[in-house]
């Protein structure tokens, strides 16, 4: 087996490695990796009294559409203004759901601030 004691010796395999990595990345197709998320609705939305007037606090029944099947999960959020008029969605606590966590986020943010333009949460 050959010693590593030299420096080019070390440069020769760190290049091999470099240009072998790319072949390893398009062995899976990211495509076939996507899986399809819908957000349905959030059902069952309650409002929590809460003593800080420019805080809303909400809980209801977030309902997803994964590959072709319907999943519920319990879920509370936060509509916070902030003092520029900008509304803030904080969502503080969901059941697990088989989907990755930031996505699905980022997409319920989304969801509650339409809700929310439109007058879907209760006041």
């Amino acid at each position: 087996m050959p010693s590593l004691s030299s420096d080019t010796d070390f440069a020769v395999i760190m290049a091999f490695d470099f240009v072998r990595a790319p072949q390893l990345t398009h062995a899976i197709p990211g495509d076939k990796l996507k899986v399809e998320m819908k957000i349905l609705e959030i059902k069952n939305i309650v409002r929590k009294d809460v003593p800080i007037y420019y805080r809303r606090l909400f809980s209801g029944t977030l309902v997803l559409e994964l590959i072709n099947k319907t999943q519920e999960s319990r879920i509370d959020f936060t509509v916070e203004t902030k003092p520029t008029g900008i509304n803030e969605i904080i969502v503080n606590g969901m059941e697990p759901v088989d989907y990755p966590l930031l996505p699905l986020t980022k997409e319920i943010k989304k969801y509650i601030s339409l809700l929310d333009e439109n007058g879907g949460l209760p006041a």
